[in-house]
This record gives structure tokens, sequence and C-alpha cells, in this order.
């Protein structure tokens, strides 16, 4: 699983007077925020809605400030808003050419479009500027690989993990690589690089269970995978994630106790609510499977699974009913 590194509020801005506090909302300090300070610290609060209320006050009061643009299209990225926030960051740019950071996030949203053309024109000049930057190298990197050109891919991934040795991350993309191309070997000591780096990552334990699975090591991916479960950074989606990988290779009860710490994190995932009914339905807890298809109904009634889930729904009712 890959992480593009999108940058936030690490461009070296010097806050003065100028861009201090003003009239508006509140910070948390209980000051008026108005000014990009404000704004950048709403960013890291993690309070993006504020955020992009302010800098759209902001770029209206100064359409010239690239820094304003820039943590404008922050905001919307983190509110996925990325149409317009792909906008922000190239009036950011016109304005200011040299705003690394803008080029940076500029390259990666047009990397996840497809235009791979015009996002290797962003991060190569982010990475012309940035050479002793390990996310210039793991971004440019995961470009490469994108544009199919593995070996100039792990080049780059390797410089990131010389340049951030405390990091997984370029690790798990050369296992990537090396799984793409069926190399489960080489993608195995690359994952467990990354684990050792991060041994409670839940994405790098799960990254050595999947490439496990590849080579048919059954065993020893189930003990791998259903650890993840006894890690706390661990989420709703790894744990599905988890589930659903050794439910394919039979392993149901492992699989169900996934979905249902996955569901112990939150309630609320669609995804692991359906799985766990399927898995509930193929060994014959039909009353409980019913009561998962059922909240899945409920929480994604739109979705492509709906119509499969309520028919679940009704066989198992009719079953536990028997």
């Amino acid at each position: 699983m890959i992480f593009r590194r999108f940058a936030t509020v690490a461009i070296a801005i010097l806050f003065t007077a100028c861009g201090g506090a003003g009239s508006g909302s509140e910070t948390t300090t209980g000051k008026p925020a108005g000014g990009i300070a404000d704004g950048k610290a709403l960013i890291e609060q993690g309070d993006f809605t504020r955020g992009a209320a302010l800098f759209e006050k902001i770029v209206e009061e100064q359409p010239a400030s690239a820094e304003a643009h820039y943590y404008l299209g922050v905001c919307l990225q983190n509110l996925n808003d990325l149409i317009r926030a792909e906008q922000e960051y190239v009036v950011a740019i016109e304005r200011d050419p040299d705003l690394m950071e803008a080029h940076n996030n500029l390259g990666l949203l047009l990397m996840d479009k497809g235009d791979l053309a015009g996002a290797k024109k962003a991060l190569t000049l982010y990475l012309e500027k940035n050479q002793a930057e390990a996310d210039a190298h793991y971004n440019y990197g995961l470009l490469l690989a994108a544009m199919d050109q593995t070996s100039a891919a792990r080049s780059s991934l390797e410089k990131a993990a010389e340049l951030a040795p405390d990091d997984p991350d370029p690790w798990l993309g050369l296992g990537d690589l090396d799984r793409a191309g069926n190399r489960q070997e080489e993608a195995l000591v690359n994952y467990r690089k990354a684990k050792e780096i991060a041994p409670d990552d839940p994405i790098c334990v799960l990254s050595e269970g999947r490439v496990l699975l590849d080579m048919k090591k059954i065993d020893e991916a189930t003990a791998v995978l259903t650890s993840i479960s006894n890690l706390s950074p661990s989420d709703a989606f790894t744990l599905t994630t988890a589930g659903m990988l050794l439910a394919r290779f039979d392993k149901d009860a492992e699989a169900i106790a996934l979905y249902e710490a996955a569901l112990s994190k939150d309630d609320s995932f669609p995804r692991a609510h359906i799985l766990l009914a399927n898995a509930l339905a193929r060994i014959g807890r039909f009353a409980d499977a019913a009561g998962h298809f059922e909240k899945f109904i409920e929480l994604a009634p739109e979705s492509q699974e709906a119509d499969a889930a309520r028919k679940g729904l009704e066989i198992c009712r009719s079953k536990a009913s028997q």
C-alpha cells in the first residue's frame, strides 16, 4: 500500500504582523483568526473546514498571495475537493514559481488523475530543488513506478531509504515494485525491512502477510495477519483487509475475528459488516449473518453491493427461521 507525501504546512514562511490576527472566527487560543498564521494553525490542528473558510477569505483580500492559495489548496485537498485543490496549487505556482511544495502537491494530484506527464513536470522540478529531501525522491519513485520505469523507480526509492533510514515507506514502495514484478522473495525482504523499522505499523505487517499468501505460506501468513488485531494503531480498513485476504484461503474463523476487531474500532465501516455477514453465513451462523447484512444495507443502501446484501439478508433470515 503506497502513501504519497503531500506537503501541508512545511513551507518556510515568515509570519509577520501583516499575516496576524484580524476579525473572524477564533482559534483555540481564544484570539480572533483572520490571517495566514491563524490558518496555518487550523491546518496543524486538522481543522480543514475552518481553515478553508479562512483561506477563502484571505485569497479574496490578497489574491496575489501565493501562500494563501497554497494553503487553501491544502485545506481543499484534505476535504477531498481535489478539483479545486488543483486549481489553487496552479494559482499558487503562477504567483510564486519557487513555491516548491505547491509543485509537489500538484504533481501528486495529477498522478492520481492519471496525468503522468503533468505529474512528471511538477515532481521533477520539486526534486531538482530538493535533492537532499527523502520525500522528493520517494514521490518521484512512485511516479516512475506508475510510468512502469521500474529500474529508475527503484533507484529513487533506494535514495529515499538512504536519506530517511527510519522511514518504512520507501521499503514498502520497493516491496510493492518487487511484488508487481512477481519477485516475491525480494518483496518479502523489503517488506520485512519496513517492518523492522516500524514493527507496530499495521501496513508493514499487512504487506508482509499479503506476500506470504502469494508465496502460499499460508500458516505463516495467517499468524502474521491475525497479529494485526494486537496492534493499537490498526484501523477498521486494515483489519478488514487482513480478514478478506485470509477468507480467500478458507480461513473463515480467523477472518471473522479480524472483521469483528475492525467493527470494534469502527462499527460504521460498511465493508466489515458485509464481509463478516458472508463469512458467518458460510459457517451456518445465519441469524448473526442477517444482522450484519441488515447493518450494511443501513450504512450503504446505494452501494453496488446493496442488492447482493438484500438477497443475502433474505436467505439468512429464511434459514435462521428453519
